[in-house]
């Protein structure tokens, strides 16, 4: 799947939890970890090309009129992926690997309060992702297993994951009755 694509999956995957949790009130920090989280498995790309999470950050912090900020976030993620590239992290590698959301919601059971849920938001995101890549041919490692998908990734699988999240959308406005 493409950036797009895990983002609008993992935050429709963040309403559902939402919704389920009954606390759509105060979702912000979930929906903000999931849109992260949904988009933070690609950050093993090669350090060459700009990750869907630098691209995504960049453009929310302009329209916030916080381009600076933008710019030290993504020089951080930048940074981050040199180092991960030096130590040989290759893309698909542990970064997709269902053991980054067990460990995210994890923390954020531990942590409680907006930073837990920004946590489980993000281990919503990532599971999301991580699904999403599973429905290609490259496929995704689940627990020593590889899955693989039969959909492309030059839109049919894009296609999928967007019918997955209006599906979701759909259950979340069902279950709140309205």
């Amino acid at each position: 799947m493409r950036g797009g694509a895990h983002l609008y999956l993992a935050a429709t995957s963040g309403v559902f939890l939402a919704s389920l949790t009954g606390r759509v009130g105060e979702a912000g920090p979930l929906l903000i970890g999931a849109a992260i989280g949904g988009l933070l498995p690609d950050i093993d790309l090669p350090p060459h090309t700009a990750s869907p999470l630098e691209r995504w950050i960049m453009r929310a912090a302009r329209g916030a009129r916080v381009p600076a900020l933008g710019w030290a976030v993504t020089a951080a993620i930048r940074l981050l992926r040199v180092v991960l590239a030096m130590l040989g992290t290759r893309h698909r590698g542990w970064l997709h690997s269902p053991l980054v959301p067990i460990g995210l919601a994890a923390s954020g059971l531990a942590a409680g309060g907006p930073v837990g849920w920004m946590l489980l938001g993000m281990a919503v995101g990532a599971f999301s992702h991580l699904l999403g890549d599973s429905l290609t041919p490259s496929g995704v490692s689940w627990f020593g297993k590889r899955v693989r998908g039969p959909f492309r990734t030059d839109g049919t699988a894009d296609v999928v994951g967007f019918l997955a999240g209006s599906f979701l959308l759909f259950l979340a406005i069902a279950m709140r009755g309205g």
